[in-house]
């Protein structure tokens, strides 16, 4: 797989969590793809397989009333990916409106992203996937 594929495949797969298609989501991921919360999260879990992914993605749908991710910036070098993303969404228990930095590193092997790390800092992101400053 190129980098220009493996970029729309990343792509992709914000477009459909964006649209609500939580399968369609993880259907773009290896079904072994191996998932982490961010490290600084008091109870940071790790999600194994689509099936692992698809229900941490559906909790937060649960948690927000429309959860989106914008794709700022998307950076692909060896056998990492980091995409730097803004999350936002407004909190379905007491409608507090959230956006915060979010920055995915991927692990690609054989052109596939498999697996996925999460951060809460665009730049703790980058200097873990090795791929330069924001």
């Amino acid at each position: 797989m190129s980098d220009a594929d493996l970029e729309a495949r990343l792509r992709g797969l914000y477009a459909a969590f964006n649209r609500g298609d939580i399968e369609g989501a993880v259907a773009l991921l290896p079904p072994d793809v191996v998932a982490y919360d961010a490290p600084d999260l008091p109870d940071a879990q790790t999600y194994h397989g689509r099936a692992g992914l698809a229900g941490a993605l559906r909790t937060l749908w649960e948690m927000f009333d429309g959860p989106e991710v914008d794709v700022l910036d998307l950076r692909i070098g060896g056998d990492r990916a980091v995409a730097l993303l803004r999350a936002r969404g407004r909190g379905v228990a007491g409608g507090v409106p959230v956006e915060v930095a979010v920055a995915h590193v991927f692990t690609v092997r054989d052109g596939e992203p498999v697996e996925m790390r999460v951060f809460i800092d665009h730049e703790q992101g980058l200097r873990e996937a090795g791929l330069g400053p924001a």
